[in-house]
């Protein structure tokens, strides 16, 4: 508890903290913030919301390296799951692994999970077989869910849209 002379005010029966000149103008400590010592921080709905316009959009090109596999969740909902390999972009600041020539390192990938909910999403994927070229359009999830061990999450991608690849065109 802050004394008159290390800048609490005293308003009768509620003592307020006052910002100390040291203290930055964007603390989060309640404390300095001239609220009133107890009170609960306004609810996020009544906060400003930001400026900048937020997305979840994930676009895949890869090849199929699992299912697809339909499964009935027991909500009752189906869902078609199948994995996606995705070349990792080689970064030009790495080095090749100790004892490879550097023209010669191996290529990293990603094994990304995808969920088709939708109807037209579980009909595409299930034309798919492994080692198709795909196309994938939608949004990362972490999905909940129960083990025998207790609940797990996993994340991965939901298609909103999804098609084989064809090449393009000479």
């Amino acid at each position: 508890m802050l004394s008159a002379g290390e800048g609490a005010q005293s308003t009768g029966c509620t003592q307020t903290a006052v910002r100390p000149q040291w203290a930055a103008a964007g603390s989060t400590d309640r404390v300095l913030t001239g609220e009133p010592v107890g009170m609960s921080p306004p609810p996020r709905s009544a906060r400003a919301a930001p400026e900048i316009e937020t997305r979840n959009t994930v676009h895949l090109v890869g090849r199929v390296s699992w299912g697809p596999e339909s499964r009935v969740m027991p909500s009752g909902d189906e869902v078609v799951q199948l994995r996606v390999v995705v070349p990792r972009p080689r970064a030009r600041s790495r080095s090749a692994p100790t004892g490879e020539p550097p023209g010669k390192a191996k290529t990293q990938v990603d094994a990304i999970e995808v969920a088709c909910w939708s109807a037209r999403t579980r009909a595409a994927a299930k034309r798919l077989t492994v080692d198709d070229m795909v196309e994938v359009e939608g949004g990362l999830h972490r999905r909940f869910f129960a083990t025998g061990a207790g609940r797990a999450s996993r994340y991965e991608v939901e298609a909103r849209a999804l098609r084989r690849a064809r090449a393009a065109r000479p």
